[in-house]
């Protein structure tokens, strides 16, 4: 684990790990015949929940969101926070319609 790849908030993949995964699993992804996913996620009003209750609610909220999605993926779904309020999670294997 290099922890220069992990979120120190919420103890996800950032984007940096995310990268460093979709360039070791590029052969993989790019050959494996099923289909795969991506879901992208932006909390809104963040900032204004920050503003006005203060950063602890706001990090609070980010530490609830990133616990709810890890609580609701399988197998080799990855959960990333991808930016401030961004999160992506990669389903390898997921069709749309799944």
């Amino acid at each position: 684990m290099i922890e220069s790849n992990y979120d120190p908030l919420t103890g996800l993949v950032n984007r940096t790990g995310f990268e460093a995964h979709l360039r070791e699993s590029y052969e993989t992804l790019r050959d494996d015949e099923d289909a795969h996913s991506l879901v992208i996620f932006d909390i809104d009003k963040l900032q204004l929940v920050n503003d006005t209750f203060g950063h602890q609610i706001g990090d609070g909220i980010l530490k609830l969101f990133a616990d709810l999605l890890m609580k609701n993926i399988k197998g080799r779904d990855l959960v990333v926070r991808y930016g401030g309020e961004e999160f992506v999670i990669l389903l390898p294997e997921t069709q749309l319609n799944d």
